[in-house]
């Protein structure tokens, strides 16, 4: 059970890190907010991101070593890229599930709170 745990973590710290990473451009800031973000967010999301990520990569070092955890890391970079980019594709809004994370100074807070 902590195995199978331990890969859904793997995946869905690289599909957060790369969502962030993504809604730290200004096109899909734009698609999931309108209008355009400062400098700051901007910099918070992308450390944030790459922080998510290096999480994935604990993640899978401590599941499987480093023999298979860097291959099924990035297996799941690649998956979660993929799932990223067709949901910002297909319904941009969708990420803004990821986007209510708690990250101070983004801007991203659910409406009427």
């Amino acid at each position: 059970m902590g195995d199978a745990f331990l890969l859904l973590a793997v995946f869905g710290c690289a599909c957060i890190g790369l969502a962030w990473l993504a809604l730290s451009q200004n096109r899909h800031w734009r698609a999931i907010r309108g209008g355009s973000h400062d400098r700051a967010p901007v910099k918070r999301l992308r450390v944030g991101g790459a922080l998510w990520l290096v999480l994935s990569l604990v993640g899978a070092l401590l599941r499987d070593g480093a023999h298979f955890g860097v291959p099924l890391w990035v297996m799941a970079l690649i998956t979660s890229g993929v799932a990223v980019a067709l949901t910002l594709a297909w319904s941009p809004r969708c990420i803004e599930v990821v986007a209510v994370l708690p990250l101070p100074g983004t801007g991203f807070h659910r409406s009427g709170q």
